[in-house]
């Protein structure tokens, strides 16, 4: 990792590996995680972007054109999660949770601008580091993981948005 997150990230599961064999440990790598989590939740690169629409604003992201993602719905993180804790494992895991479908960030605002039927006006800031792309191959994730296409999480963080922006 280059940012103090994924640093942070890498040293607890290190601290896991610590504890003694006996003690089930379960790890789970999401990649870019996007949707809404209200009006006082972090904002993502795609909250960001579609915000920016919706208040016809030009939008800053913070990566190159071509920089690809793989981006996951929090719904389809927060249901995987669901399953483990209600139905624990009995050996250690590890799972990454992506969609194994990378995603530039260029085609990422074309994705945006159907979806919402209007153009988005961006600001490209060229930050060195951020612009490292990442995603996954399909057969590193779970058998048992299901991930939303791109384009119906993107519809369905918008309407929440949406939603919000309408109740302020």
């Amino acid at each position: 990792p280059l940012r103090p997150y994924g640093i942070v990230k890498i040293n607890h599961e290190r601290c896991l590996l610590d504890l003694p064999r006996d003690v089930v440990r379960c790890t789970y790598r999401p990649s870019s995680v996007y949707g809404y989590v209200g009006p006082r939740g972090r904002i993502g690169l795609i909250v960001a972007a579609l915000q920016s629409i919706l208040e016809n604003k030009t939008a800053h992201i913070f990566a190159q054109p071509d920089t690809l993602r793989d981006y996951v719905f929090a719904a389809d993180v927060g249901r995987f999660l669901k399953v483990k804790i209600m139905d624990p494992p009995t050996t250690s895991q590890s799972h990454f949770l992506a969609s194994g479908k990378p995603t530039a960030t260029l085609e990422l605002i074309a994705l945006i601008e159907r979806v919402m039927e209007r153009r988005l006006s961006v600001r490209f800031e060229l930050s060195a580091d951020n612009t490292m792309s990442n995603s996954f191959r399909i057969s590193a994730l779970p058998d048992e993981w299901e991930s939303t296409a791109l384009e119906t999480g993107l519809s369905l963080t918008a309407m929440q948005l949406r939603d919000s922006l309408l109740l302020r």
